[in-house]
This record gives C-alpha cells, structure tokens and sequence, in this order.
C-alpha cells in the first residue's frame, strides 16, 4: 500500500480527513528489517525484484517502527500491528541467530521474521 507512493505521509493525513471519527485502514506492508533483506544489504546488494521486500515498484521502505509513526503523526491510533511470517530454512536461521547474537545492537527477533507488517489503525 504505502510503499507505492512518493509521499505516504501526505496520503495517509488525506486519508485521515475521508474517514468519519472511529473510522480503520487496515493495511498489509513490507518489512525492510526482514532477515533476508539484511543479508542482502550486509552482502553489499540492493537488488531489486519482480516482488518481496525489494519489488521494483516500491518508493519507501519501512520497519515497524516507522509504520507506526507514520500513521501516529497522521492522527492514528494504531490499534493492532502483527507481522506475516515466512518460514526460514536451516540457512536463514543459522543466520537469524548470528544476527540475534550481536551484542553492539540490540535486534528484536519479531523484526526479523516479519516479511510484512499487518496493521490496523483508527482515526482518533
């Protein structure tokens, strides 16, 4: 949804004026933090593709994080986030683990295998 768009936040506030008060988007959107995104980049590749994370026709990235501040400085409550999970083989895993073994960062383990953020908001 908002990853196609050159300016989510402007759409979002739009959005926020067409719905009457107590009024819900709910909206499916690509993890940037996924585990197989990270390998990518710490790999030195930012290739896109035809779909996934790195589909070709998304404008803006997000984590959960800046999900829910997108559509919290729009006037959202958000009211339920949960990730959509992929499963991991034994490769993607062992290097779940490493990353989750860092010990200069802390990583959420939920921000790696979310593939998707599933989202509902409400206008406040």
């Amino acid at each position: 949804m908002i990853e196609h768009l050159l300016d989510p936040w402007s759409a979002i506030r739009n959005m926020r004026e067409l719905l009457v008060p107590g009024g819900s988007i709910v909206a499916s959107i690509p993890n940037v933090a996924h585990i197989s995104n990270l390998y990518h980049v710490l790999c030195g590749r930012w290739t896109y593709e035809d779909m996934g994370v790195r589909d070709r026709t998304h404008f803006r990235f997000f984590t959960k994080y800046e999900i829910v501040q997108v559509f919290e400085n729009a006037g959202f409550m958000v009211d339920e986030i949960q990730p959509r999970k992929l499963p991991l083989d034994a490769q993607w895993q062992e290097f779940r683990d490493e990353i989750l073994s860092l010990q200069m960062v802390h990583v959420n383990a939920e921000d790696l295998d979310a593939y998707q953020w599933v989202v509902r908001v409400q206008r406040t």
